[in-house]
């Protein structure tokens, strides 16, 4: 009985479609990339377009029908399958962008915009489910730490050649390089994904995907992790750049700085999904993420100075502990659910949309009493908050390391059996 459960342990540590997630890891990069080439500038656009005041009602309705599309995502997975909806969402992607390369910056431009933003945010949740879909929980540390390096180490360089591009070319140069990198996207994800269709077999309505996450405290507590780690993503893309504009930093010096900001996503999430793995369990690491990314992002708010160096190491401080929440919190997420429970994925990446509302709201109210250089003191409250769910979670084990609990329990088993009949 001992050999077998061995066998199976075996088996248990060595199942997982690595090719596909190691496609997924190139289709990852190459989306950051392209995502990220547009994301630290649109606020810049929408400032201008529509008036500074406006950009935080801007992005309140764009993330307000995110929120309610998330809910409906499960059934076009289950009807069209998840390969053939994130393709779509990228073609849609890329017909948008057309138009916005001959328009001038305006409301309509604007409008073009939030459609952009809205199947961006459906087509990443589509691509969460593939990675689950061909994930194994034991090794969920390194695949998330891996697949979120992949798409951080696109989003390292782009903002630099963004800022490049717009200070030499405009509004229209930026759209123009953003088509091609999504027109590539797009046709190395039709390569890969061909044949990989993934559907769900069952319905999933949306009051028993409410259920489901009310009998399950450990989902509800990860996702005010996450709720604060994208309202902590909504205030600092969106407020970072304008706070550097008004500081009367240059937008080639902006790029160098978000590049540097950028280095902790590709440095620390891989080993930090690790060791999240094999040794301390994401509670601990979860802890003493939020506390230095909260502390260090308060810190912004004296910084009163243009230098490039100074704002480039202290955003560099806040993106190493982030980068520990964004990593460790999605891990344990999915150390908790199954591949096909695709209600609870939709659930928890609507923490994405309720994050850019909330920020949205309550920033935009913020600004109205407090000038724009005290912003990150909100989201460093916010994530301080979150620390609350976090010391109540329950840690995870993998299921082969439960697997391995279970073998030595029959080895105690064996043991006193052995002992009794000895008598």
């Amino acid at each position: 009985m001992i050999e077998a459960r061995k066998t199976e342990v075996s088996e248990c540590r060595g199942r997982f479609d690595r090719t596909k997630t190691h496609h997924l890891g190139w289709i990852a990069f190459l989306f950051g990339f392209s995502d990220s080439f547009l994301v630290y500038i649109l606020s810049s656009y929408f400032a201008e377009a529509i008036g500074g005041d406006n950009v935080s009602a801007f992005y309140f309705f764009a993330f307000g029908i995110i929120f309610a599309a998330l809910f409906f995502l499960h059934t076009g997975i289950r009807m069209a399958g998840g390969s053939l909806l994130f393709l779509l969402f990228l073609l849609v992607v890329v017909i948008v962008q057309i138009p916005l390369i001959f328009l001038p910056v305006s409301f309509g431009g604007s409008a073009l915009i939030m459609v952009y933003l809205i199947v961006t945010a459906l087509a990443w949740v589509v691509l969460d489910v593939l990675l689950e879909r061909f994930s194994k929980d034991e090794y969920s540390g390194r695949i998330r730490g891996f697949h979120l390096s992949a798409i951080n180490l696109g989003f390292l360089f782009a903002p630099f050649l963004a800022a490049f591009v717009l200070g030499r070319y405009g509004f229209s140069g930026i759209f123009f390089v953003s088509l091609v990198f999504y027109s590539v996207l797009f046709l190395v994800s039709l390569f890969f994904l061909f044949g990989s269709n993934v559907r769900f077999k069952k319905r999933a309505p949306l009051m028993e995907a409410f259920r489901n996450v009310l009998h399950r405290p450990d989902i509800l507590r990860i996702y005010a992790v996450s709720f604060a780690l994208n309202f902590f993503y909504a205030a600092m893309i969106v407020y970072t750049s304008l706070r550097l504009r008004e500081l009367g930093m240059a937008w080639d010096d902006i790029g160098i700085v978000f590049t540097v900001m950028l280095l902790p996503f590709v440095l620390v999430q891989y080993p930090l999904g690790i060791v999240a793995d094999k040794r301390l369990g994401e509670k601990e690491l979860l802890i003493g993420s939020i506390l230095l990314s909260a502390l260090s992002t308060a810190a912004l708010a004296w910084i009163g100075s243009a230098s490039v160096f100074v704002w480039a190491s202290a955003l560099f401080l806040t993106r190493v502990g982030i980068a520990g929440v964004e990593v460790l919190s999605d891990t344990y997420f999915y150390k908790r659910i199954e591949g096909n429970d695709g209600d609870l994925i939709a659930f928890f990446r609507t923490a994405r949309p309720m994050g850019n509302v909330a920020a949205a709201i309550l920033l935009g109210v913020w600004l109205l009493v407090f000038p724009l250089s005290n912003i990150f003191l909100v989201p460093a409250v916010v994530l301080l908050l979150a620390l609350i769910p976090v010391f109540f979670l329950e840690d995870n084990l993998s299921e082969c390391d439960r697997e391995l609990l279970m073998q030595r329990k029959l080895v105690s088993e064996a043991s006193k059996h052995s002992r009794n009949t000895s008598f």
